[in-house]
């Protein structure tokens, strides 16, 4: 079987209210990865923003969607508020600091963005103007992203073992702070805690209010990366080089999987990205339910909508499968723009974003927004099942050429400025 399981105690889940759209890295605090928000396909270009460098993950609240955007001339990115619904930009903002990360997160009418140095300022979404600024202490390098919850911002920095914070999301005071064998990734909070997993299979329960230690459990090697858990049905899911499922109330191991790549859930069900496609087994009893067989399928999280969920494919592509039978239903081509993808020292870390009925797929230098009543986008070429009606199952059938009506991406003449409407940067071809 392509999963193996042993799972030694099953408990009842906790309830978790999906987010209606993306506020951080994988979703929200949960990093399950379903948006409420995000539409079903088939969706076509709403409008395409040429952006001159790679951008991260967006951020999808107020009513505007954020973005930073690696700095082409100099270390650091520049923030972009950009209309949700029309790709029009309100305004930008410079965040300075070493290589081109710019970590983001929205919680309770506040912006907040990280730089590599560990320097958090909170913004008015609406504006950019400032709140607050502080420069977290005993870490140099931030590379995870931020998590907003219940008013406070929550981070882990390294360089010198490692550390996690508690920010007052209210004046930026650090509220406790705990230390950590190495560093990187983001936190998972819920309602009572945080939780933050390391490689080696290091794996941290603090307590929300004080940052007193709940439970810890060790693996015997040590080392340093990026992880992100996530939380789904009162389990902890470590990923990074851990198999391991945990309770979320004790840090019992209750199961294990393997995977290749990071999951999302949604109504008891998993999606992990597995051998270059992807499988949808039953979140409690981890059994396959289906699985998509292709090669070149992002081991990202994928992005759970309603009835479908979408994933990045190499060559510039992004695929709607069917949540219960895992058929594709939809694929967009990006012109040969790879969609999303990570990697803190070159670009800000990026994936795919969703809210208020619309699909945001950061493409090389542009973000396209994807919703119904646009243009027809590009088809796909190459990946398995993924015809223009999506017919065949899974690893079945192939594409057609991408010719006909679509959108053809090329760089913008103009440069986008604050308070310009953002030009839909491409050629729209073959429509009446």
């Amino acid at each position: 079987p392509l999963v193996a399981v042993l799972l030694l105690a099953l408990l009842p889940a906790a309830a978790h209210a999906a987010t209606p759209s993306t506020l951080t890295y994988r979703g929200d605090a949960s990093h399950d990865h379903r948006i409420t928000g995000a539409p079903d396909a088939p969706l076509g270009v709403l409008w395409a923003a040429d952006l001159g460098a790679r951008s991260s993950y967006p951020v999808v609240a107020a009513g505007l969607v954020f973005v930073s955007v690696r700095n082409t001339e100099s270390y650091g990115t520049t923030l972009y508020a950009l209309d949700a619904a029309t790709g029009a930009v309100r305004w930008t903002r410079a965040n300075p600091g070493t290589y081109w990360y710019g970590g983001m997160a929205y919680d309770q009418g506040r912006l907040y963005v990280l730089n590599f140095d560990g320097n958090l300022v909170a913004l008015v979404p609406g504006t950019g103007a400032l709140l607050w600024a502080t420069s977290l202490p005993g870490q140099y390098a931030f590379s995870g992203t931020p998590v907003g919850s219940g008013g406070d911002v929550y981070v882990i920095g390294s360089g010198s073992g490692g550390t996690v914070y508690a920010v007052d999301g209210e004046d930026g005071t650090v509220r406790w702070s705990r230390g950590l064998p190495t560093g990187g990734g983001s936190p998972a909070v819920d309602a009572s805690s945080v939780y933050v997993s390391l490689v080696c299979e290091h794996h941290y329960a603090f307590a929300r209010d004080s940052g007193v230690p709940r439970w810890e459990r060790h693996g015997t090697c040590t080392g340093g990366g990026d992880v992100t858990p996530a939380l789904h049905g009162g389990r902890v899911y470590p990923f990074g080089d851990s198999p391991a499922i945990l309770d979320a109330t004790s840090g019992d191991r209750v199961g294990s999987s393997a995977y290749h790549g990071a999951g999302s859930f949604g109504d008891g069900t998993a999606y992990v990205p597995w051998d270059g496609g992807v499988i949808a087994v039953d979140d409690p009893g981890w059994l396959t339910r289906w699985t998509y067989r292709a090669t070149g399928i992002s081991g990202e999280a994928p992005l759970v909508a309603d009835r479908q969920l979408y994933v990045a494919a190499e060559g510039g592509a992004v695929l709607a499968l069917d949540r219960a039978s895992g058929q594709p239903v939809w694929c967009a081509g990006t012109g040969g723009q790879d969609v999303a993808g990570t990697g803190h020292d070159d670009h800000p870390g990026s994936h795919l974003g969703a809210g208020g009925g619309l699909l945001y797929v950061p493409a090389g230098r542009f973000l396209i927004a994807y919703g119904p009543g646009g243009a027809p986008a590009l088809p796909c070429a190459g990946i398995a099942g993924a015809g223009s009606a999506g017919a065949g199952g899974p690893g079945s059938g192939s594409a057609p050429p991408a010719e006909g009506p679509g959108l053809s991406l090329q760089p913008a003449k103009d440069t986008i400025r604050a308070g310009r409407r953002a030009r839909l940067a491409g050629v729209l071809r073959g429509l009446a």
